[in-house]
C-alpha cells in the first residue's frame, strides 16, 4: 500500500506510472525488500498452492474517474470512503489481458467468446 497525500479538491483523472523503485530510493527499499528491483509482486493460490510472482514491468496508467472523486478535509482514506467502488472499478477497467502466442505483445487471438477485438480496446 502506497500513502500519497493529496490536497481537497475534485479529481477526475489519475496518471501514474509504474517501475521498480530507482536506486536511490533506500527508504522505500528498505521498507520494501520484496520489492528491491521488482513494480509488481502478487501474491496468492493457484489450485491451493502457494505462488509469489514478481516482475519488473514498466507501465503508465491513465484512468478517469466519473463521477469525479472528491477530496475534502474530512477524507481520511480514498479507499475506505464512499469512493472504494468508483477506485476498484476503475482499476479493474485498467486491466486488458489476452493470448499472445507469438510473444509480440499484440492480441490476434479469433474466436474467444465469439469476439475478435484484434488488439482493439
Amino acid at each position: 500500500m502506497i500513502n500519497i497525500p493529496l490536497a481537497a479538491g475534485t479529481y477526475a483523472q489519475l496518471e501514474a506510472r509504474l517501475r521498480p523503485a530507482r536506486d536511490n530510493a533506500t527508504d522505500f527499499n528498505t521498507s520494501n525488500p520484496n520489492l528491491v528491483g521488482k513494480s509488481v509482486r502478487v501474491e496468492g493460490t493457484f489450485k491451493g498452492t502457494p505462488f509469489v510472482f514478481t516482475s519488473s514491468v514498466n507501465a503508465k496508467l491513465e484512468m478517469e474517474f466519473d463521477p469525479p472523486l472528491v477530496i475534502d478535509e474530512t477524507t481520511k482514506n480514498a479507499t475506505g470512503s464512499s469512493n472504494l467502488s468508483l477506485i476498484e472499478n476503475n482499476i479493474r477497467r485498467s486491466f486488458h489481458a489476452f493470448e499472445d502466442d507469438d510473444e509480440r505483445g499484440e492480441d490476434h487471438h479469433e474466436g474467444h467468446n465469439g469476439n475478435d477485438d484484434g488488439g482493439h480496446d
